[in-house]
């Protein structure tokens, strides 16, 4: 009996240490990371939004109202995954549909056209793009 627990605990151990997809938000690290790349789209003609992708696997999604100047508003921050074209975001403490409604937690980057674009998570289907912005 006692080896049976010493099995199972053993196990729970090795598959918690496992756990990748689940990296914490350091705040540290986060500031710290270089930004790879700014997507970055119109949402009407008063407002821009941004995707910018950090060092790490940190992101961040702002919005900048245009009005007679341009104010920033709403930053959102989280971890994400990428593999091939795909990326998965984990937005840290909201669920991104209360952001903006086209808002997902997948994205695919198509490099040929400089472009992101956010993908419902049920039905596959494009929701909406931004366009890499070039470093000056």
């Amino acid at each position: 009996m006692e080896g049976m627990s010493l099995k199972y605990f053993l196990l729970a151990l090795l598959l918690s240490s496992c756990s990748t997809a689940s990296k914490t938000f350091d705040k540290r690290e986060y500031r710290k990371s270089k930004t790879l790349a700014t997507y970055t789209g119109m949402a009407n003609e008063f407002q821009d939004e941004y995707l910018v992708l950090k060092e790490n696997g940190y992101f961040k999604f702002y919005q900048k109202i245009w009005l007679i100047v341009s104010i920033k508003q709403g930053e959102s921050v989280g971890r994400y995954s990428q593999k091939s074209d795909t990326l998965y975001l984990n937005w840290l403490d909201t669920d991104p549909k209360q952001i903006k409604y086209y808002l997902s937690k997948k994205c695919v980057i198509d490099s040929t056209k400089r472009s992101l674009w956010f993908i419902d998570d049920l039905t596959n289907e494009r929701l909406w793009g931004l366009g890499l912005t070039l470093k000056k």
